[in-house]
């Protein structure tokens, strides 16, 4: 990905942790699956959501100054911020590098910070096996979307 938010990219350089960027050509999802860490530099978007769900070690960073997060789904990101999952500046970010980069499963596997996890998963990027079968409940309650269940079930 060539998007440098908040010149992330220039401070990680700056700061001799060039090695934590991912600079490679391979997909999204082979790079995720062979990085021990994978940091997300933007908003809450699709690729934290994937990488939260799939349990996969991920720290968030962005700044609120500059994305105000509803009052309603606030209370999701501080649990994330106490277990050093959410940073708001870039010097959080790095220190919690610092510190779990020698254990990072230990650090990504304790009980604080799955349990963490999970709430926000479960608000934001639930899954689970029988996701047609929701999405098909979820879509007969709209009669005039009944043509897509069908859909659903072809497509899966």
């Amino acid at each position: 990905y060539k998007r440098q938010t908040w010149g992330v990219k220039d401070e990680f350089l700056d700061n001799g942790m060039g090695e934590y960027i991912d600079d490679t050509h391979i997909s999204f999802y082979e790079s995720v699956n062979k990085s021990r860490l994978t940091i997300i530099t933007y908003h809450p978007n699709v690729t934290g959501y994937e990488t939260l769900s799939a349990n996969l070690p991920t720290l968030l960073f962005w700044n609120n100054d500059q994305l105000k997060l509803r009052a309603n789904v606030q209370k999701f990101y501080d649990d994330l911020e106490d277990v050093g999952v959410y940073h708001k500046t870039l010097e959080s970010l790095i220190q919690q590098i610092e510190i779990v980069n020698s254990d990072i499963d230990k650090w990504w596997y304790s009980s604080k910070v799955q349990l963490a996890v999970k709430k926000y998963c479960s608000k934001f990027a639930h899954t689970n096996n029988n996701c047609v079968d929701d999405w098909v409940k979820e879509l007969s309650k709209y009669p005039k979307l009944l043509p897509l269940q069908s859909l659903l079930y072809h497509l899966c």
